[in-house]
């Protein structure tokens, strides 16, 4: 399958997951699953970027306040340094703590913010 393709059903359903979302509240017990198109930026001008499929699953244990485990597909990197050339592959991992200021309410947004490791 193409990248325009998936990136295109991927649209889609989020736009139709997003439209369903909306009408639910975020409260204590909640699950939440999501999908994402991750990219990774290097600053290193020797180190190519890479496009890839991101997803999370949280757990609110109050209105306000969740868990959250996220992870993605592996990003492989092709580098060139002083005349030698290789790759690394690198899988980003998160877990975080969020707060939900509008948690528990039913807002047509439900901004978070998140700290982890």
């Amino acid at each position: 399958m193409t990248k325009i393709k998936l990136f295109s059903a991927l649209a889609l359903a989020g736009s139709c997951a997003f439209g369903t979302q909306a009408a639910l509240a975020y409260s204590a017990g909640d699950f939440i699953v999501r999908g994402d198109i991750a990219k990774t930026d290097v600053d290193a001008s020797n180190v190519e970027d890479d496009n890839g499929f991101m997803g999370s699953v949280g757990y609110l244990f109050h209105d306000k306040l969740g868990v959250a485990l996220t992870s993605s597909e592996k990003f492989e990197h092709d580098f060139s340094s002083n005349g030698t050339s290789g790759d690394f592959e690198q899988r980003p991992t998160n877990l975080t703590l969020q707060y939900y200021p509008l948690g528990g309410t039913n807002s047509r947004v439900q901004p978070y913010a998140g700290a982890g490791v």
